[in-house]
C-alpha cells in the first residue's frame, strides 16, 4: 500500500466525493517502488479541465496546461497538477500533439506514455497495464508499445531512456535501445533547454559511466558538438558526484573558447560557466 500525503488525498477525496475517477501516476509511483520518497505527485483524471476547476472551486487553481487537460490547485500550502485522460495525435513539432482528445478511459491514456515504469498508477492499489513493476524489478527501461512511436512524438524521450539508466543502473531493452540508435538525430529538433534538464540529470547519475562509453559518438556529435575524453569519462565515478565536478572533468584540458561555446549551446547559465 503505497502511504500518500494528506494534501494528495484530500484531492482524491474531493474528486471521488464527486463522481470521479482518479490516480496517481508516473514519478512518484514509480519512485515508491524503487523504495525512495516521492518528491511530487501528479493526479490523472477522467474529470475534464473544467470540471476539476469545479471541484476545486474553493481552492487556488492555475491553468498550467489546460488545453492539453492540465491544472494545478494548491492544497496546504502545495502545489498538485491534476491532469485530465487524454488520447494525442499529430506530433507536428516532435513534441507537441496537433490534436488532443479527453478521454474517459485511463487504460489509452496510459498508453500514450513513455516507458513502462512511468506508466504504473495507484488508487489503494496499483494499476499496472503495461508490466512496469516487472521491469523496474528487472531493472529494465522499456518504451510503451513501439518504440519508434514513443521516440518520434517526442524525441527528448531518447535521452530520457539514457538518463533513466544512468540514474536508476537499469538496461535498456533490446527493441528501446535499437530506436535510441537509430532515432538519436532527431534529438536535433528539440530545444536547447529541455536537452539541459535531462543532461544534467544524466551526468550525476549512478551509471553515467556506462552511458558515456555506449553513447560516446552518438553524445559527441548530437548534444555536445564536443570530443570527450575517453580518460576523463574513465574516471568520472570517481569523482564527487555534482554536476559542476562532472561537467569540468569532461571539458577538462580543452579550449576555453570552445568550452564556452559548448556549454552556452547547452544552456548551463553563465554563473555555471
Amino acid at each position: 500500500m503505497m502511504k500518500l500525503p494528506d494534501y494528495v488525498l484530500k484531492a482524491i477525496n474531493l474528486l471521488e466525493t464527486n463522481n470521479y475517477e482518479v490516480y496517481v501516476v508516473g514519478g512518484a509511483v514509480r519512485d515508491y517502488l524503487l523504495g525512495k520518497t516521492p518528491s511530487d505527485y501528479d493526479l490523472s483524471t477522467n474529470a475534464t479541465p473544467e470540471e476539476i476547476k469545479q471541484v476545486f472551486a474553493n481552492y487556488f487553481t492555475i491553468d498550467t496546461g489546460i488545453k492539453h487537460g492540465t491544472v494545478t490547485v494548491m492544497i496546504d500550502h502545495k502545489l498538485l497538477e491534476i491532469t485530465t485522460y487524454r488520447e494525442e495525435e499529430g506530433y507536428i513539432d516532435f513534441r507537441r500533439p496537433s490534436k488532443v482528445t479527453f478521454i474517459k478511459n485511463i487504460k489509452s491514456d496510459l498508453a500514450r506514455r513513455d516507458f513502462t515504469i512511468n506508466a504504473i498508477c495507484f488508487n489503494r492499489k496499483f494499476l499496472d497495464l503495461h508490466n512496469g513493476i516487472n521491469d523496474l524489478e528487472n531493472k529494465i527501461i522499456k518504451a510503451i508499445g513501439k518504440p519508434e512511436e514513443r521516440f518520434t512524438e517526442d524525441p527528448l524521450r531518447i535521452l530520457r531512456a539514457l538518463r533513466f539508466a544512468s540514474t536508476l543502473d537499469f538496461e535498456i531493452e533490446k527493441a528501446t535501445k535499437n530506436a535510441v540508435l537509430k532515432y538519436f538525430p532527431l534529438l536535433k529538433k528539440v530545444s536547447k533547454e529541455r536537452i539541459n534538464v535531462e543532461l544534467s540529470k544524466l551526468l550525476v547519475g549512478k551509471n553515467v559511466k556506462q552511458i558515456l562509453i555506449e553513447y560516446k559518438a552518438l553524445l559527441e556529435k548530437y548534444i555536445f558538438k564536443f570530443r570527450l575524453s575517453n580518460m576523463h569519462i574513465n574516471v568520472i565515478d570517481e569523482v564527487s558526484n555534482d554536476l559542476v565536478t562532472k561537467v569540468s572533468l569532461l571539458y577538462l584540458n580543452s579550449d576555453i573558447d570552445d568550452v564556452t561555446k559548448s556549454l552556452k549551446e547547452l544552456k548551463f547559465p553563465n554563473k555555471f560557466i
